[in-house]
């Protein structure tokens, strides 16, 4: 009868041990809750992550939170910009006019707060600049055949040496007649104006719409399509659009004969003339 009493009381110990080690347990696991675990940051050093329990919910299985949207002075940081030719074009080749350009400059340097006019043949062959905007500090800084990516590469030396208060541009054209697709062109005409705005954020830019060319003509389309890039860029990015194309037709909708040189891409007087009552009005 003894032995029986005392199994009876060991196994209701060991049952009162297991119960006591099961509550024990528990209440450690429901305190441990929202405690944080050392982790290695993978640097050598060890920092804190938070348990999986207190992690916040995600948002969206799968996703992380959802991105801001741009705040109001946020958009030209984040902006997209187009494929351009910048990394294959070479402007080595104008080293020389460049160096021209720097060397005038030594004896007689253009003021600071110019207008600079920049870009391909027919601003390097507009002679009559300075007379045709009298009072206005106008530098002529065209240079041969370029194309944009050349202003864009050589932007240091050719405009922003000058600390202008207005930039104005005329290239495109040749771009298109080397081959390049107009919305590479037009890659090439937002990384240009990108580099000026930030590097000149008060300064006025205008671009002038590439011209309809007699001995180009086959390329209209393709002039027309840049222009029409440009054109709703400027407008969205408080840049003046200097449309020269419908001032240059004819009422039969081709280039007006009577405005180029005998190469039938170049201007004369006349067709100066024309650039200057369009680009006139967007000088100050």
């Amino acid at each position: 009868m003894r032995a029986r009493v005392a199994i009876l009381r060991g196994a209701w110990g060991a049952f009162g041990l297991a119960c006591a080690l099961l509550i024990f347990g528990a209440s450690s696991l429901l305190s441990g809750r929202g405690q944080t675990l050392p982790t290695n940051l993978g640097d050598g050093s060890t920092g804190v992550a938070s348990s999986p329990r207190s992690s916040p919910p995600e948002e969206g299985r799968g996703k992380g939170p959802a991105p801001a949207k741009p705040g109001k002075g946020e958009t030209a940081s984040r902006e997209f910009l187009p494929p351009n030719s910048l990394a294959s074009h070479d402007s080595a080749i104008w080293e020389k006019e460049i160096g021209a350009f720097e060397a005038s400059d030594w004896t007689n340097r253009p003021p600071n707060g110019c207008i600079v006019f920049v870009g391909s043949s027919s601003i390097r062959l507009w002679e009559t600049l300075a007379a045709d905007f009298p009072g206005l500090p106008v530098v002529n800084r065209g240079f041969g055949g370029s194309q944009i990516a050349d202003s864009v590469n050589l932007a240091e030396r050719v405009i922003l040496a000058y600390h202008p208060r207005q930039v104005v541009v005329y290239a495109g054209g040749n771009d298109i007649h080397a081959g390049k697709r107009p919305e590479v062109v037009y890659g090439d005409f937002v990384a240009l104006m990108t580099k000026l705005r930030a590097s000149l954020p008060g300064a006025r830019l205008a671009y002038i719409s590439s011209a309809p060319s007699p001995s180009r003509w086959a390329e209209v389309e393709k002039v027309k399509r840049l222009n029409s890039l440009a054109e709703a860029y400027c407008r969205d990015h408080r840049i003046d659009f200097i449309d020269v194309f419908p001032r240059m037709l004819g009422a039969d909708g081709q280039p007006k004969p009577d405005v180029y040189v005998s190469d039938r891409l170049h201007l004369n007087a006349k067709g100066y003339g024309l650039w200057r009552e369009a680009v006139g009005p967007f000088l100050r």
